[in-house]
């Protein structure tokens, strides 16, 4: 199964002063580091004495993983050198950062032009494929492109996915038959919107199929990259030009903008590569936060736990049930507008009792993370504390939204005492040695030609898994599982109505959403393996 890859190893050859990843942790007592020693906003420097002989600048972890994924001048999202995604077949593999060559391109003009019919948008001959390895084949053929490129579930089963999207907010605005409301406008906001192809292939089918619908149609991408913003530009311009799309480089959690107005806001594989804190819960209910350092001599990332003292991490930590007040009756217990609980102190005393609930349960590597922890010593997890800003933010700006959140439910990373770890890989491209030899065999010498030694039949691109989080920043892409369940509970505590009473949702999986709105016999192989209900057995929709 594949999905977006990139990381790299070792000491940092891309920028000097960023350090590399060690596996050693201090867990420091609270006599020698002071509470106030963390640092609250990104890119933020402070001195911080260990009481030891060395002083570092520390950032919590999710500062840490945030910066390596987004930094505008080396984050992994905003790098140029790298392709973005996997594409048409008949694109060419220049075509993704060389935007210059799109412009004369007959296939490349239909597509935005919408002259092509959805069947010929497909990337894959599904109809042709034999069985599920030959589908797999196929499809390694298009990942290995390039060393850095990545694929996702829109792309692979573009347009027909966009298309299943499009038919649900149909559905759900305008009834099953679709002859509900006929004035009512469609709203879309798109979080992260990839290279466009979720926005396209919306529009395309409401303008082919729904010209009515297609006139009220208001279409947003919100993006904070911005090499993605600009391949935007390019795959949508039509929409754009027609007035129904409307492109923003931005961060979604500094958009300004509220709407008043129903809408649905659409997240694609957007919460795994959110930004995640990591904590420390030990056998006392004691909590501790997470800090990354950079060790100046060793030029090595490593980490530190300090007493728990962020806002935002003890906002999810309360509202996701992983930890609760020693005395749930009382007062103590009301929530501020900001969702701020006023037992903070107590939990700052470390007067708080654990309570493990549903989230180490999930699966396997959970109940034996539990299992490790009730025996001796503390549990260690990763939580999702940007997913609850993005939440908080829909509240915000978005009251009237519907949300459609596609992701992993499931990577299979946990290990014993250690919860939701990302998974952190990278593809590496190597030479085959056996084609070079052919080749020296078949010329009778070792001075081969040029085209002979760069050859891409004389490489082959494999993927690579590290253990560690800590590596180079903007040289990989970290990211997580989503636990949906526990998403439901956060934002059932955090999302109203516009009655004040709480928003419901529902999670279901990839094949049950795509049974319901997708044309999925598009996708049958001979043999009758379908994978967009088959494959991507990881992957469930969070809708409101």
């Amino acid at each position: 199964m594949m999905k977006k890859l990139l990381v790299a190893s070792g000491r940092n050859h891309s920028s000097p002063s960023l350090p590399v990843a060690t596996s050693s942790a201090l867990l420091l007592p609270t006599a020698i580091i002071q509470p106030n020693t963390r640092i609250r906003k990104f890119h933020s420097s402070q001195a911080v004495s260990y009481g030891y002989q060395f002083k570092e600048r520390t950032e919590l972890v999710r500062e840490f993983i945030h910066d390596s994924l987004y930094n505008p001048e080396y984050g992994y999202f905003n790098k140029k050198d790298h392709e973005l995604i996997i594409t048409h077949p008949l694109l060419r593999d220049e075509k993704l950062t060389n935007t210059a060559s799109i412009e004369n391109d007959q296939f490349e003009n239909d597509l935005i032009n919408n002259n092509l019919s959805f069947d010929e948008q497909m990337i894959l001959p599904f109809h042709e494929l034999q069985d599920q390895l030959d589908y797999l084949e196929n499809l390694s053929e298009l990942y290995q492109r390039g060393p850095q490129s990545w694929g996702t579930p829109i792309e692979i089963f573009q347009p027909y996915y966009g298309i299943a999207i499009a038919e649900y907010m149909l559905r759900t605005t305008y009834g099953e038959g679709k002859n509900e409301n006929l004035d009512k406008p469609l709203k879309i906001y798109e979080m992260g919107g990839g290279m466009g192809t979720c926005a396209r292939n919306v529009l395309d089918y409401l303008e082919k199929e729904y010209p009515e619908v297609y006139k009220r149609t208001e279409y947003n991408i919100i993006e904070i990259s911005s090499q993605l913003h600009e391949q935007q530009k390019i795959r949508c311009a039509r929409h754009v030009r027609n007035g129904k799309l409307k492109l923003f480089h931005a961060s979604f959690m500094d958009w300004a903008n509220i709407e008043q107005d129903e809408c649905f806001v659409i997240a694609m594989e957007v919460l795994d590569n959110c930004a995640h804190d990591k904590v420390s819960i030990d056998g006392q209910g004691n909590v501790l936060e997470c800090h990354v350092f950079e060790d100046s001599i060793t030029n090595y990332y490593g980490e530190v736990f300090l007493p728990c003292q962020d806002e935002l991490i003890i906002r999810y930590l309360y509202l996701s049930g992983i930890i609760e007040e020693s005395t749930p009756n009382s007062s103590n217990t009301a929530i501020s507008s900001q969702y701020f609980y006023k037992s903070i102190e107590d939990l700052r005393g470390g007067k708080i009792k654990k309570a493990i609930r549903s989230f180490f349960s999930k699966s396997v590597g959970g109940m034996r993370s539990l299992l490790m922890s009730s025996i001796g010593g503390d549990h260690v997890m990763f939580i999702p504390t940007v997913q609850l800003q993005i939440i908080e933010k829909l509240q915000q700006n978005f009251p009237k939204h519907r949300l459609i959140c596609a992701d992993f439910d499931y990577l299979g990373t946990d290990e014993p005492g250690e919860s939701n770890r990302p998974l952190v890989q990278k593809k590496f491209k190597f030479m085959k040695a056996s084609n070079l030899l052919r080749k020296v065999r078949e010329h009778g010498t070792i001075f081969l030609k040029k085209e002979d030694v760069t050859s891409e039949e004389n490489f082959s691109v494999e993927s690579h898994a590290f253990r560690s989080y800590l590596v180079p920043k903007g040289e990989c892409d970290i990211f997580f599982a989503t636990d949906f369940a526990t998403m439901q509970q956060v934002y059932g505590k955090v999302c109203k109505d516009g009655n004040g009473a709480l928003r419901g949702s529902k999670v279901v999986k990839s094949s049950q959403f795509m049974n319901q709105y997708a044309q999925k016999g598009k996708f049958d192989t001979k043999s009758g393996y379908n994978p967009l209900l088959r494959d991507y057995s990881n992957f469930s929709f969070f809708l409101s």
